[in-house]
């Protein structure tokens, strides 16, 4: 049995894809049928985390995680409180 996206109807997609592969993917009609929907793409993204608790999907990324360049102490803070967060 093949379902359609229609009967799915995902909250999250997550596409792995590299960068500047040479396939052209995502393709855009997909990219139109997720229209609405959280997408994330490992060629943007890099890495995803999903994980569900009491019903609710919670997704993370790897730019959730990633460092920023601290010029202030409050941001410093920041870049030690995503250090010692769990990936």
């Amino acid at each position: 049995m093949e379902l359609t996206l229609l009967e799915i109807s995902p909250s999250v997609a997550v596409i792995s894809v590299g960068r500047d592969n040479a396939f052209g993917h995502p393709r855009p009609e997909m990219l139109d049928a997720l229209s609405g929907k959280r997408v994330c793409r490992t060629d943007q993204d890099g890495a995803v985390k999903i994980t569900e608790t009491a019903g609710e999907l919670r997704v993370k990324t790897y730019h959730d995680y990633a460092l920023e360049k601290a010029d202030t102490w409050a941001k410093e803070v920041k870049n030690v409180k995503r250090i010692l967060s769990t990936w």
